[in-house]
């Protein structure tokens, strides 16, 4: 129980630093009048001001913590903002960007007990980046298995994708004009 409540604390901790990095909305106005009534929803909802979201994390339940651990280190430059001695939790954040990245090892209290025995699957932890050609060929350099080879959709989005050790689909995504566009 201990453990479990380490951990909480940790990932609460972990939220609060990666909000930390979080700049404020440079606008404010709704789109349009639909999201106008759902912004005017939220705002009731949390006792009349819209909800200001300030950093992003993600919570990925996985075998081997250490291995995830070690690949975004590695290979996305990724350093640790807080992590357990027994290696069942680990945050992970960059200087760079407000996004962090947690990963259990499966099986740990501190996940609803319907999720505790779950992998993280069917979903895509996506980075958008610069220079992606660039970044697909230091990837195969650095030994990186490419998943899905560079590849550019019509409406302007360029990406590649990578495996990490625990079945993690990574993807790099860069976005250009959309082919036919002026």
């Amino acid at each position: 129980m201990k453990n479990t409540a380490s951990i909480l604390i940790a990932v609460a901790l972990s939220l609060r630093l990666a909000s930390a990095f979080a700049e404020e909305p440079k606008d404010k106005k709704p789109a349009t009048e639909k999201s106008a009534a759902k912004t005017s929803a939220a705002a009731n909802a949390t006792g009349g001001e819209s909800m200001r979201i300030t950093a992003s994390a993600v919570s990925l339940t996985v075998d081997d913590v250490v291995a995830s651990r070690d690949f975004l280190i590695t290979h996305f430059g990724f350093h640790v903002n807080m992590a357990d001695e027994q290696s069942t939790f680990v945050s992970l954040g960059r200087k760079d960007s407000a996004m962090t990245v947690i990963f259990l090892r499966r099986g740990n209290k501190v996940l609803p007990e319907g999720f505790r025995d779950q992998r993280a699957t069917g979903l895509i932890l996506a980075f958008t980046v610069k220079g992606l050609a660039s970044e697909e060929r230091r990837l195969r350099e650095e030994g990186v298995t490419i998943t899905m080879p560079l590849r550019e959709e019509p409406w302007g989005e360029r990406l590649f994708q990578v495996t990490d050790p625990n079945g993690i689909l990574i993807e790099l995504v860069e976005w250009i004009a959309p082919k036919g566009s002026k």
